[in-house]
């Protein structure tokens, strides 16, 4: 019998070094966002895995979304190099964020000024 496990936990269990993955569900970084988000999620945590070294930790307090906005908590023992990867990668996510649909994935072409 295949055991199904939720897009959720399978972020938490892909990046393990970003999610406390003994119970992924009740973590403090666990996706509290609908599946639009999945993607970008994904991308993100593969960015920050990338720009932590090797001694260097890192933890999700928390993900989601207020009023349609992005939002993430996270602490950990990094440089400051790899602190301003770190910041620049969540405000990147949260610019695509801002033009991805929450429910579907969908992408919208950036707003002009």
């Amino acid at each position: 019998m295949a055991v199904i496990v939720s897009w959720r936990t399978y972020l938490a269990q892909a990046h393990p070094r970003l999610f406390e993955n003994d119970r992924p569900e009740s973590s403090l970084g666990y996706a509290r966002y609908q599946e639009g988000w999945r993607d970008l999620m994904d991308d993100l945590c593969a960015t920050i895995e990338a720009a932590l070294g090797e001694d260097e930790a890192f933890r999700f307090l928390g993900i989601g979304q207020k009023m349609g906005l992005f939002w993430i908590r996270w602490e950990g023992e990094v440089s400051a190099d790899t602190r301003a990867k770190i910041e620049e990668a969540i405000h990147l996510a949260a610019k695509r964020a801002n033009r991805t649909c929450t429910i579907c994935g969908l992408e919208t072409a950036p707003k002009e000024a």
